[in-house]
């Protein structure tokens, strides 16, 4: 809905600041009206009142220098009152009311410096109470309490500053309490009950700090499979299946468990030595072979770990220390074959690492150092020839590095630093004629280039500047004969051109 706004402005008194009304409509015919504010030095001062398209109020309250002082009403179409709001200087102060559309009171709350304070009250639609929530200055203090909308209780619990701490009660919508227990500092502490709906225990933890033991458990029919803290019992799915079993010792998950797939299969064998997994692990595919093998140290894998593909083969292996991988560790490819071995350390790559085709013939060679490339690094062909040698540090190409054709013909040579191509380069074909020679300055070609065909006669040859052909450059065919000449300025031709025939008889003259 597009905006349609007048502005009146009245002068009062002359040298004394201009008001203005400010009137928005609903329509470009401006018969309705849709908000009406006064602005005094560009801010909101005095009466504002918002419309429906209807006509009928929506808003109404009073500005002083742009803050909001007083009372402040909304309401739904119909005039029933929504929202009553007081404000002095633009912050919420003392009692703010919310209604539903049926004219119940949806919710009443208490502000001090726009913080909120004292004891709010919620309400359902039907009039029911559904919470008390007191606070103190902007914090939550005391017994909060919550209703299912039949009047039984929901929820009760104790802040103090802001966090829960205290007693908790929870109840079903039957009246029949859910749990019980203390808060200390936002955080389960000491022993908890839990209850089925029917009032029968469900089972009792102990919390201790960060640890939750688990001393009673019982099912629906009162048989208890944990009692004390110790027992074995199995967990089920809703279709029925199992979805894991083991035992407890002392409240703690204790020696081996398993957990299955929804589907019924294994998905998981793990050890625990109270309540921290300890020991072998095995991991399934749901086609039932082994995913991943290896020991746990206090909750973390630790030791030597292996890893299988889908068609049951190796895919890596190696040492993990705190779930990091330190030491050698090896990978294949699908076909078994090995893929690369190296070292990590804190679970990054460290030391020498060596790469191999997939016919097991060795692809590139190099040292890591905080997972980034460094010193000397070789690449071949996989008959063993040479493809690459240069060095990092750093993780960035440095210094000069080669490269090889197939046939063993140098291919390219030239300097890098931080990265970048800088300095000298060279490249050949490979029948052992020069390609290029140049310079690199940053990355980009720079200063004078010469190309050659691979018969060894010169092709073209000239200056770059940042990366683009600047001053005199010459082109030759490949007899040996001029083919044109000019001059480039910020790799355009610039200036005359003169071009020749293959003959090198000179053909014609451009500007």
């Amino acid at each position: 809905m597009k905006k349609y706004i007048l502005i009146i402005v009245s002068l009062l008194i002359p040298g004394l600041s201009s008001a203005q009304l400010v009137t928005e409509y609903w329509d470009i015919a401006q018969t309705k009206k849709k908000s009406e504010q006064n602005m005094k030095d560009g801010m909101q001062d005095g009466k504002f009142t918002a419309w429906y398209e209807t006509g009928e109020i929506a808003k109404e309250g009073f500005f002083i220098k742009g803050a909001e002082n007083g009372k402040f009403i909304s309401y739904y179409p119909g005039k029933k009152i929504k929202v009553e709001e007081n404000y002095v200087k633009g912050k919420k102060q003392g009692a703010c009311k919310y209604w539903y559309i049926n004219g119940n009171k949806a919710q009443e709350t208490f502000f001090k410096d726009d913080k909120p304070d004292s004891t709010w009250t919620g309400w359902y639609e039907s009039g029911k109470i559904k919470s008390t929530e007191p606070y103190k200055t902007g914090k939550k203090e005391g017994l909060w309490v919550y209703y299912y909308e039949n009047g039984q209780k929901e929820s009760e619990g104790v802040f103090k500053n802001n966090t829960a701490d205290g007693a908790y009660s929870g109840w079903y919508s039957n009246g029949i309490k859910q749990k019980e227990g203390q808060y200390k500092a936002d955080e389960e502490s000491g022993f908890w009950k839990e209850y089925f709906r029917t009032g029968k225990p469900k089972q009792e933890l102990q919390f201790e700090g960060k640890d939750v033991l688990l001393m009673n458990l019982w099912f629906e029919n009162g048989d208890q499979p944990i009692k004390n803290g110790n027992g074995k019992f199995t967990l089920v799915n809703d279709n029925g299946k199992k979805k894991g079993e083991g035992k407890y010792k002392d409240g703690r998950m204790d020696g081996e468990w398993i957990f299955y797939l929804p589907g019924g299969e294994k998905d998981f064998l793990v050890n625990y030595l109270k309540g921290k997994k300890s020991g072998k692990c095995i991991n399934w595919f749901k086609s039932g072979v082994v995913k991943s093998e290896g020991p746990f140290v206090n909750d973390k894998k630790n030791g030597y770990w292996k890893f299988y593909n889908e068609a049951g083969k190796m895919q890596m292996e190696g040492t993990l220390t705190d779930n990091d991988r330190s030491g050698k560790w090896m990978y294949w490819y699908k076909n078994g074959a090995k893929e690369s071995e190296g070292y990590y350390k804190k679970d990054l790559m460290d030391s020498l690492w060596t790469y191999y085709y997939n016919d097991g013939a060795k692809w590139k060679q190099g040292s890591y150092k905080e997972n980034m490339k460094t010193d000397l690094w070789t690449t071949w062909y996989e008959d063993g020839k040479k493809l690459e040698e240069g060095s990092y540090i750093s993780g960035k190409e440095n210094g000069t590095w080669y490269s090889w054709f197939d046939n063993a013909v140098l291919k390219n040579e030239g300097h890098f630093k931080a990265g970048k191509m800088e300095g000298s380069w060279k490249a050949w074909f490979p029948n052992k004629s020069p390609n290029y020679e140049g310079y690199f300055k940053d990355d980009l070609k720079d200063a004078a280039w010469k190309y050659f065909f691979d018969s060894g006669k010169i092709k073209e040859e000239g200056s770059y500047k940042q990366g683009k052909k600047e001053g005199h450059w010459i082109a030759w065919t490949p007899y040996g004969f001029k083919d044109s000449e000019g001059t480039y300025i910020d790799e355009k031709p610039n200036g005359l051109w003169t071009y020749y025939y293959e003959t090198g008889v000179k053909s014609m003259e451009q500007t």
